[in-house]
């Protein structure tokens, strides 16, 4: 997948996986997203190995990348992420995430990361869905475009009360 348009966005503006420190690789396959980390006290745990919430912070942020990469009309929005640990990382280590989609909607996407150590071990794997909210209307923004028309059939509906709306009234695999 083409990480062009974020990596050179993360030299310019600070955003969740800039301050994670995530440093995004471009690959030849249209859906896959990858990028390394480097294991730092920042984002570890007091007992020296790299924090959970890494993982999982991580997983919804290069799962978010890929759906706006392969749909810049739409803004993804974290439905449902989970994950399991299998294996710790200490501080100092570099760590590669893969996120590869699984289901591509109009509505929905769904991605599996998995994340490995220096030596190739799986020492986490998640699944991440995005809810893909049209940037067509008056509450949203592309990071790569500044139109803010109001076209959507939800244009008065705010991301916030949709994603409420989406999870109260269904299971996620009725939001596919």
């Amino acid at each position: 997948m083409n990480l062009d348009k974020f990596i050179a966005m993360a030299d310019k503006t600070e955003f969740l996986a800039t301050t994670l420190g995530m440093q995004l690789v471009s690959t030849p396959d249209p859906n896959e997203a990858v990028c390394t980390l480097k294991v730092t006290q920042a984002v570890g745990q007091p007992f020296g190995y790299l924090n959970g919430g890494t993982s999982l912070a991580v997983a919804e942020n290069l799962a978010g990348i890929g759906s706006i990469t392969l749909d810049e009309d739409h803004m993804p929005m974290g439905l449902h992420v989970t994950g399991d640990h299998l294996h710790t990382v200490p501080i100092g280590s570099t760590i590669k995430a893969v996120a590869k989609i699984l289901h591509k909607g109009k509505h929905t996407h769904v991605w599996n990361v998995d994340i490995f150590d220096e030596e190739g071990t799986l020492c986490f794997t998640g699944r991440v869905t995005n809810y893909q909210y049209s940037i067509h209307n008056k509450w949203s923004l592309s990071p790569f475009t500044d139109s803010r028309a109001s076209t959507s059939p939800h244009a008065s509906v705010h991301p916030k009360s949709l994603c409420r709306l989406i999870v109260a009234t269904s299971t996620p695999e009725a939001a596919l």
